[in-house]
C-alpha cells in the first residue's frame, strides 16, 4: 500500500548508524582533499581540478545524501512533491560523483593518447567549464522524475523512494544508461591505460638495458612497481561496479519480478555500499596520487601539532626552551623540504596519468 507507516526495528536503528559514520567519514576524508589541492599552489593542475570536483561533489554525498536517504526511510517529509524532491536530491548528487568519475577517466585517456595536444588544448578554464557542465549535467538527469517521469500525485502520509520514483526511471535510465555505460567506459579506458604503461614499461627497460649498466634486479624492481601501479587503475572502475551495482540489482529485480522476494537486511545493507563510494573515491583517486597524498599528510601532521621529521611531537617551550609560536614557524621552515623529499621518492613510482612527456618518441609509441 502507497504511504504506508512500519515498525520502527534494530536494524534500522543499525542502518542510521552506519548512515551517519558513512557521511562523516565521506566528508572527513573529501574536506582534506580539498583543502590539500587548493591549500597548496604546486597541485593546481588539470588533473587535480577533476579530483577537487570529485572530492566536493562526495562532500555533498555525505551531507546531503545519507541524512535525506535516512529522512526518506522513516517517511519523512509526509507529502507526495517534499518526498520528490528529496528523493531526486539523492540522483542529483549521485549522478554527478559518477559523471565526474567518468570525467576523470576519459581526462587521464585524453592524456596518455595524445600527451602534447592534450598540454596544448586543456587549461585551467577549461576545467572549470566542464566541471560546471558535470554539475549541470548531473542536476538535470536527477531531476527527471520532477519533470514527469514518477509516479502520477497522490496523497501520502510516509514518504518510501518506491512511491513516488518509478523503477523504469531508475533501472532504464540511472542503471542502464548512467551507471553501468559509465562503468563499462571507465573499465575500457583504464584497460587501455594499463596495456600502455605495460608497453613502456617493455621499451624503458629494453632501452636501460642497451644504453645503461643497471642490473637485472633494478630492472625488474622498475617494472614491478611500474605494473603494480597500472594495475591499480582498474580497482577504480571496478570499486565503483561493486559498491553501485547491488543496489540497482535489487531495482531490477523489483521491475522485472513482481513475485521475487530478497532480504530487507540485504537490501539496506547494498543501500550502505552505495554511499560508501563516496568514502573510498578519496582513497583510490586522491591518496593514488603522490603529490596529494604528501599534501594530505602534511595537514594532518599540521593539524596535530607533529613535526614532519621523524614524525617526532614538537616539544613544549618548558623543555626545549622554544616557544609555540617558534615551534610553528620550525615547522613552516621544514614543509618545503619536507614535501620535496616526499616527491623526490615518490617520483619513481609516479603513474601514468600523471606524466607530462615532451618526447615525439613517447607519443609515436602510444
Amino acid at each position: 500500500m502507497f504511504g504506508t507507516e512500519k515498525d520502527f526495528e534494530l536494524i534500522d536503528a543499525l542502518f542510521f548508524v552506519a548512515e551517519f559514520l558513512i557521511g562523516f567519514v565521506a566528508v572527513s576524508l573529501n574536506s582534506l582533499v580539498v583543502l590539500a589541492i587548493v591549500k597548496h599552489r604546486s597541485l593546481h593542475s588539470i588533473t587535480n581540478g577533476f579530483i577537487c570536483n570529485l572530492a566536493a561533489a562526495d562532500i555533498t554525498v555525505g551531507l546531503f545524501v545519507t541524512p535525506f536517504a535516512a529522512m526518506s526511510y522513516v517517511g519523512y517529509p509526509g507529502n507526495f512533491y517534499g518526498c520528490l524532491f528529496v528523493n531526486c536530491i539523492l540522483l542529483i548528487l549521485t549522478n554527478v560523483s559518477i559523471i565526474n568519475l567518468l570525467v576523470i577517466a576519459l581526462d587521464r585517456f585524453f592524456a596518455v593518447k595524445s600527451p602534447l595536444r592534450y598540454q596544448k588544448v586543456m587549461t585551467m578554464r577549461k576545467v572549470y567549464c566542464i566541471n560546471c557542465g558535470i554539475w549541470l549535467l548531473g542536476i538535470n538527469t536527477g531531476l527527471i522524475p520532477i519533470y514527469g517521469w514518477s509516479h502520477p500525485y497522490r496523497e501520502l502520509t510516509f514518504c518510501r523512494f518506491i512511491d513516488v520514483i518509478k523503477m523504469e526511471h531508475m533501472v532504464y535510465l540511472q542503471f542502464f544508461g548512467i551507471i553501468l555505460t559509465s562503468n563499462i567506459i571507465m573499465f575500457a579506458v583504464y584497460t587501455y591505460i594499463c596495456l600502455v604503461v605495460r608497453k613502456h614499461s617493455t621499451q624503458i627497460d629494453e632501452m636501460n638495458l642497451r644504453f645503461a649498466s643497471q642490473t637485472d634486479i633494478k630492472r625488474a624492481t622498475k617494472w614491478y612497481r611500474k605494473e603494480v601501479k597500472a594495475s591499480k587503475l582498474i580497482v577504480l572502475a571496478v570499486a565503483l561496479f561493486i559498491c553501485i551495482t547491488p543496489i540497482n540489482i535489487f531495482n531490477c529485480i523489483t521491475l522485472f519480478c513482481k513475485t521475487c522476494t530478497y532480504s530487507y537486511a540485504l537490501f539496506l545493507c547494498t543501500i550502505l555500499l552505495s554511499h560508501c563510494n563516496s568514502c573510498m573515491n578519496p582513497i583510490l583517486y586522491a591518496t593514488s596520487n603522490s603529490s596529494i597524498k604528501a599534501a594530505m599528510k602534511r595537514l594532518i601532521l599540521y593539524a596535530l601539532n607533529i613535526s614532519p621529521e621523524g614524525l617526532q611531537l614538537v616539544m613544549s617551550s618548558s623543555y626545549t626552551g622554544v616557544t609555540p609560536s617558534r615551534s610553528r614557524d620550525v615547522y613552516r621552515l621544514s614543509e618545503k623540504s619536507f614535501y620535496s623529499q616526499e616527491r623526490t621518492k615518490s617520483s619513481f613510482k609516479s603513474s601514468v596519468i600523471e606524466v607530462t612527456t615532451h618526447s615525439p618518441e613517447l607519443e609515436s609509441s602510444v
